[in-house]
């Protein structure tokens, strides 16, 4: 595939991608009813044969890896410079977006605009960058995270996992008040739900670095517990 042929791909399907959110409203009743997890593919996001991945490093311990294509991430320490042209230094990326709790849409950032809606990444956010290729680190640095509790709005969420170690999502999920929680397959370029209804669930472990999705039924707040977390 031509390098212009896949930035054409790549540059058509971050609008796609941006309306995966609100078409997954519309699978709540047969998520409900299927014994098995739906999988949401986003196709034409590869730009090359390329592979690999790339390490996000953070004071050593905070590692996770990213590939080439769509990446969903959070910041698993805090950052000295939180901007994105210092957290991505030696990347090549295309595309980085945040979701908008309010609109419930992204925002797109590309280091190739004139202007962009924001040019920094928060810890409490999870955000889809997307990979031109597996080459360069990343390497923000400053200290762990404590305890947090974060505001979930009605509808769609992302809440990032701040943290330097793997947990168990079902430890701050509260299934009272959220209904989803979505991570991303890198390998296979899809998001995948995680529901308390189904009846065969998948994996519910966030590894570091790992981004999210939470849909909750009303305005509800994320409390994550360090202790809680590593337990």
């Amino acid at each position: 595939m031509s390098k212009k042929r896949g930035k054409d791909i790549a540059d058509s399907t971050v609008y796609a991608l941006a309306a995966v959110l609100g078409i997954i409203l519309l699978v709540d009743i047969v998520l409900i009813a299927s014994p098995q997890p739906p999988l949401l593919r986003v196709t034409g996001l590869q730009t090359s044969s390329a592979t690999g991945t790339v390490g996000l490093f953070i004071l050593g311990v905070c590692t996770g890896p990213l590939v080439q294509g769509w990446n969903l991430i959070s910041l698993c320490n805090d950052v000295a410079d939180s901007s994105i042209s210092s957290i991505f230094s030696g990347v090549n990326i295309r595309y980085v977006m945040r979701w908008n709790e309010t609109s419930q849409e992204f925002a797109i950032y590309s280091p190739s605009a004139s202007s962009n809606p924001f040019t920094t990444l928060e810890i409490n956010r999870s955000y889809m960058v997307f990979l031109n290729d597996a080459t360069g680190s990343i390497f923000p640095s400053a200290g762990n995270n404590p305890d947090l509790n974060l505001t979930l709005v009605q509808g769609w969420n992302a809440p990032g996992f701040p943290y330097e170690f793997n947990s168990n999502f079902t430890i701050y999920f509260n299934a009272s008040q959220h209904r989803f929680l979505m991570k991303w397959n890198t390998t296979d370029q899809e998001f995948v739900i995680w529901s308390p209804r189904m009846a065969a669930p998948p994996s519910s472990l966030m590894f570091v670095g790992d981004g999210q999705f939470i849909y909750s039924d009303a305005t509800s707040t994320l409390r994550y517990n360090r202790t809680n977390l590593t337990t």
